[in-house]
Parts: C-alpha cells; structure tokens; sequence
C-alpha cells in the first residue's frame, strides 16, 4: 500500500469511529506517527486547494465524490521521531497557518510498534 493510501485509510478509520463523515468541513485531521516515519492528512474544501502547495495535494473518490486532501509524509531517524514529528508540525503551522485556519480538531495516532515491543 503507498503512503498516500495509508493516511487515507487512518484518516476515514478516525472520521468514521467519530461519526464525522456525514459533513466532510467538519472531519478531523490526522497525524499518523509510526517508528520512523509521520504522516498528516485532513480534508481540504474545494475554496482553500489553492492555498496549499500541489505536491502535497492529493485526490480520492469517497462515497462517489471527488475529494482533495492536505497529505503529507516523510521519514526520520528512529531514535528522534519526537523531533522529526514535532518540526513536521511546525512546519505546516508555518507554512499554511497564515494562508488558511484549519478548523478542524487534530488526532494523533502513534504506532510505536519497536517501542511497545521492549515495555512489553
């Protein structure tokens, strides 16, 4: 499954268990921490696409209807997936935050698979 793919699935995964897939304006945006890697997805109406950079736009069918989402991932070293997670974020408030007001609650989902592994 490609990256893309993946910030979808966790992002329908959150907006169905949250019942917010009836009006997409009012769904919630998803950062998908794994062990080296981040992922951030939400929906963008159709007014603000243009504020946000094409390379990190993507474009999905859902229940029939063409959609377009804010999806961007990337990788870091494991060992500083804080700093990574934490600069990425910042770097989309800085980027974005004067152009648009995202509106939209934020949940963080972390699988920390190699980490849980050595608690357990």
């Amino acid at each position: 499954m490609n990256k893309s793919r993946e910030g979808l699935y966790a992002w329908l995964s959150v907006n169905f268990m949250n019942n917010t897939l009836k009006n997409f304006n009012n769904t919630i945006a998803v950062l998908d921490l794994r062990d080296s890697s981040l992922q951030i997805i939400f929906y963008l109406p159709p007014e603000n696409l243009q504020n946000y950079e094409a390379k990190f736009v993507k474009q999905f069918t859902i229940m029939g209807i063409e959609r377009h989402f804010y999806n961007q991932s990337g990788s870091s070293p494991k060992d500083d997936i804080y700093n990574y997670c934490w600069s990425a974020v910042l770097s989309l408030i800085a980027n974005n935050v004067n152009k648009v007001t995202i509106k939209q609650p934020i949940m963080a989902i972390p699988f920390f698979m190699k980490r849980q592994k050595k608690l357990i």
